[in-house]
């Protein structure tokens, strides 16, 4: 009862749905009951490293500033190439070298503005 003939083979009930599965493997279609697989995720964009090197706001020479940051010291430090010019601050872990360049930007208008105020 329940059995079958297969190439002159007689197969359980057992038997027959492991033929039917791998019948339906070749075919590329599912069992019945089978849950969907899920896609998988798209892969992350990279983001675009940030520049380094930049302009010099006392020569105007275009990049001569290199921004090294010292995360043992905690120090970050932009020196011109040219003209020797230094600007070191205290950075933290989240600090990128145009942060360090910004903030020297920053600190020369600050000080322009107060020695115009003063003249």
């Amino acid at each position: 009862m329940g059995s079958i003939w297969v190439l002159g083979f007689v197969l359980s009930f057992r038997e027959r749905s492991v033929v039917h599965r791998s019948r339906l493997k070749a075919e590329g279609t599912r069992a019945m009951g089978k849950r969907k697989s899920r896609a998988k995720p798209p892969p992350k964009k990279r983001m675009d490293r940030l520049d380094t090197v930049f302009s010099c706001p006392f020569c105007n020479h275009g990049t001569s500033v290199e921004c090294r940051l010292d995360m043992k010291n905690l120090i970050g430090e932009a020196v011109c190439g040219i003209c020797q010019e230094r600007f070191s601050t205290s950075i933290t872990a989240l600090t990128e070298p145009i942060d360090i360049y910004s903030e020297w930007i920053d600190e020369c208008e600050r000080v322009n503005t107060v020695e115009d105020d003063g003249a």
